[in-house]
């Protein structure tokens, strides 16, 4: 009797100690792991504390030769330098991608340093699907950065286009008529367009036919023509060779 009462003794204590040792050794890290599971929140990229928010346009030419308006949001936010796009409803090319990279890097020469303690996040966003490509939305996009840093506001009466360079000039476009007439009709202003760009030359298809009893017979001819970018859209338009020439037409 007396040892079955110190076999069950010792068994009692056994699985008490095993007990024990479980909490010591398993039981924190268990509790902690579900502790962490119940916190870990996700949250949007909107709920994020903003340093600061610029919005402007940018303006393209759409797969069948329309000028488009889009719009841009720049945001800073906590964070350590990266770059982060969103965007919603477009096509989006690689080159524009490289357009952002290069227009963050001049933006920094431009306020003459780094920026190690926000991520620049640009959000593109447009009603319907309309394709955006090359870099010309460049420009836009450094002094939208610029503006963001420095918590500045881009002036809500002008839109510019132009491609950027690393050394912050200012590089020619495509499409600046049919681009112009949208600024335009969107009820802005004035348009900054490269240097070389207010004012251009092309040649225009001139067709002459005559008719020769039941035959027609047709010439074409193609004529130079000068453009002038301001009386053809209708708005002011003024011509820019850099970074510094587009910060001060565009930023308040």
């Amino acid at each position: 009797m007396r040892e079955n009462v110190v076999s069950a003794l010792i068994l009692i204590f056994i699985f008490v100690a095993g007990f024990g040792l479980g909490l010591i050794f398993q039981g924190p890290t268990n509790v902690g792991l579900i502790e962490e599971k119940k916190e870990v929140k996700v949250i949007p990229v909107e709920n994020y504390k903003i340093f600061s928010e610029v919005k402007t346009k940018l303006v393209a030419v759409n797969q069948n030769g329309d000028g488009v308006l889009t719009n841009l949001t720049v945001r800073a936010i906590p964070g350590n330098g990266r770059v982060l796009v969103d965007v919603e409803s477009i096509l989006f090319w690689i080159d524009t991608q490289q357009s952002i990279q290069i227009a963050k890097k001049v933006a920094e020469d431009y306020i003459e340093r780094n920026i190690t303690n926000a991520d620049i996040t640009y959000t593109i966003d447009i009603p319907n699907t309309t394709l955006v490509g090359g870099p010309s939305a460049g420009a836009a996009f450094a002094v939208a950065t610029i503006a963001v840093i420095e918590n500045k506001t881009i002036r809500n009466d002008t839109v510019i286009t132009g491609t950027i360079e690393s050394d912050g000039k200012i590089g020619q476009v495509g499409g600046i008529i049919a681009k112009g007439k949208a600024v335009k009709e969107a009820g802005y202003g004035h348009f900054l367009v490269p240097m070389g760009q207010g004012e251009f030359s092309e040649y225009k298809k001139v067709e002459t036919c005559s008719k020769y009893g039941s035959m027609k017979v047709c010439n074409i001819k193609y004529k130079k023509v000068y453009v002038n970018v301001e009386k053809e859209i209708g708005i002011n338009v003024k011509e820019v060779s850099n970074i510094d020439e587009a910060v001060k037409y565009l930023l308040e």
